[in-house]
């Protein structure tokens, strides 16, 4: 197939979305809040999730979480999927991720698996 429309996710699978990607890459380090906005299928997934990668960052799609669970995101299929999605990372970064997590008081580490408290609460700072 010449042509895969499945998001991309690494670099040498995009196409003449250099300039984009490396905007976007900038972006996040100046600003804490950064939005990729654009009209429908021009490849924003892709880019984000090749920015991500290189990153080390994570990706979570929020539309198949509200789909799943009927139009209504629990807190307990949020924090599945960041643990699934922390888990997903590289191992390499996994283990950095694990050596910051081991200083924050009431979070424990186990290897480089990754599970968040059942009883926390993702509202609170």
């Amino acid at each position: 197939m010449l042509f895969d429309p499945r998001p991309k996710t690494r670099r040498e699978e995009l196409f003449d979305r250099g300039e984009e990607l490396e905007e976007l890459i900038e972006a996040t380090k100046r600003y804490p809040l950064t939005l990729l906005l654009g009209i429908r299928r021009i490849g924003k997934s892709s880019i984000l999730k090749v920015a991500l990668n290189e990153l080390n960052g994570i990706y979570i799609d929020a539309r198949e979480l509200y789909f799943e669970s009927g139009g209504w995101i629990s807190s307990n299929s949020l924090k599945k999927a960041i643990e699934r999605s922390l888990n997903a990372t590289k191992p390499t970064w996994r283990k950095e991720l694990a050596k910051i997590l081991r200083r924050i008081e009431g979070v424990k580490v186990t290897g480089v698996e990754i599970k968040l408290s059942r009883e926390s609460s993702l509202s609170e700072p």
